[in-house]
This record gives structure tokens, sequence and C-alpha cells, in this order.
């Protein structure tokens, strides 16, 4: 939840309330020492650096598709990952970010 400048009210379903008020504490407790490293812009910056995966630059005559197939994953998940909108847009030279590979 995003709170460092404006309080959100925490909204559960039903099934898990009784977990979270069982485990509240410890919840609280990583607050500010765990919550901390991910407040700070310039370390969301080094993590999303530090993200495995590999960068593929397009090609004359590539599609989303094919790309995905080489690879072993969905074109969804590769729109997802960049922000794509249209599977049919691509640009050479563009730079497609394959996570975890």
């Amino acid at each position: 939840m995003p709170a460092t400048t404006k309080t959100y009210s925490l909204v559960l379903p039903q099934r898990y309330v009784c977990r979270y008020i069982q485990q509240q504490d410890s919840i609280f407790a990583k607050d500010s020492a765990y919550l901390k490293e991910y407040m700070n812009p310039a370390n969301l910056e080094k993590k999303r650096q530090q993200r495995s995966g590999t960068i593929y630059t397009v090609k004359k005559g590539d599609t989303l598709g094919a790309i995905a197939r080489k690879y072993r994953v969905t074109t969804a998940q590769l729109m997802r990952w960049n922000g794509i909108k249209n599977a049919n847009k691509l640009r050479l030279g563009q730079k497609i970010r394959i996570e975890g590979r």
C-alpha cells in the first residue's frame, strides 16, 4: 500500500481478514525497516536494473509472435512487460525486454 504521503484504507476479502489479524504485528514490524528500501526512488531504480532478463532488438521482418516463440513466452507477456498496446506496431531497433531469461 502506498502510504508515504496519504493514508489508505485496507480492503481485504473476507476469507483473509482473520489471517491478517493474526499476522498484523509482524506486518507492522516490517513497516519502517523493510519498506524503507522501497520508498526511496533511487533504490527502486536500482531494483529495476537488477531484474533478470534479456533485451532483444527488433530486426526487419520480426513479429511479436516470432520473438515470443523464440524465447518460449507468450505474445501477451511480451506486450505486458514492454507496455505494448498493438502487437502489429513494432519498430526497427525497438528494444523488447524478455523477463526471466
